[in-house]
This record gives structure tokens, sequence and C-alpha cells, in this order.
């Protein structure tokens, strides 16, 4: 109904990726089929079933890491999800460690095949000085920058690419 559908939508933050709102039984099954589509370049003595305590822990890792919202209507005797962010970034040392050895590795080849000035690879470095008051609104525009820009030029089938980006505090005087 009209009106519970706006109740519902106050109950959203602002600035949520276009995404349907799932109730509990469809996020179950979302889970599961990204679970199994997750595995489909392993040889299939490799795979695994989804247990109860994985489809948990991977819930558990969604809606702590903030990608995922969880919303209890008053409408409804079950919890619905709301996707917050396009990507995951998880939460803890140890993930984000394990993250960070992945990203550093992708870089590191993407880096080599700029050196050796493959066509379709660009390394883009900025240095600058900003405001402090302003540093997280120039972040979180940033991020909604890239996300329009990803979405312009994504083509279902078309060829992959990644762009990786951090940005933190200068230390030193590289500014090259």
């Amino acid at each position: 109904m009209p009106k519970e559908k706006e109740q519902l939508e106050n109950l959203l933050p602002a600035n949520l990726p276009p995404a349907q709102i799932l109730n509990a039984f469809q996020f179950v099954e979302l889970i599961g089929l990204l679970h199994v589509k997750s595995q489909e370049d392993l040889p299939p003595d490799r795979w695994s079933a989804l247990s109860d305590a994985m489809l948990e822990h991977i819930k558990f890792r969604l809606l702590y890491s903030g990608t995922v919202l969880q919303i209890e209507s008053p409408l409804l005797k079950i919890p619905l999800y709301a996707l917050t962010r396009t990507h995951y970034s998880p939460k803890g040392d140890r993930e984000r460690a394990f993250v960070m050895l992945k990203d550093v590795a992708q870089c590191f080849r993407l880096l080599q095949a700029w050196t050796r000035e493959e066509k379709g690879v660009f390394r883009g470095v900025e240095a600058f000085d900003i405001d402090i008051e302003q540093r997280e609104q120039a972040l979180s525009e940033l991020d909604t920058l890239l996300r329009a820009w990803a979405d312009k030029y994504h083509q279902d089938g078309g060829h992959p690419m990644i762009l990786q980006l951090a940005a933190g505090t200068r230390t030193g005087d590289h500014t090259d």
C-alpha cells in the first residue's frame, strides 16, 4: 500500500543505491544464490554447501560492515534488508588486512602493466591540501563520483576493468 511504502521509506537513510528491499526469506535466498555463483570457477570437488553457520556468518559480516541494513518494520513481523552501498568493506583488523593484501597484489600487477605502457592501464595520483572540516564530505563525494563514473561506463559482458583507490594523509615529500 502507498502509505505503508512511505512509512518504510522513511526508515531508510538517504543516498541508498538503487536496489530492491528484501524480506528475510529473499535475503537468505540471495545469499544462497551468491554462494553458488561464487563457486562456479572452482572444480566441483571443491564446492561446499552453504551451512546455517556460514549463512549466519555472511549475514553478520554484511550487517556489521554496513553493506546491508536490517530494518525492523512496524508493519511486518519479519525483518527487511536494504543495500547501503554497492561494495563490501569489511570491519576488523584481520579482515581488512586480508583485503589489503589482495588489493596491493592487484595494484602491483596494474603498476607493472603501466610501466610496460600497456593499453588500457592508467595511473593517477593527486596530492593536495584540504580543510580538515571538509575531509569526510570530500571523501563521500569522491565515492559518489566514482560510483557514477563506473555505472556510466559499465556494460554487461564488456571488458572487465578495476579501479583501485586509496585516499588518506600524505606523508613525506612524494607529490608526483
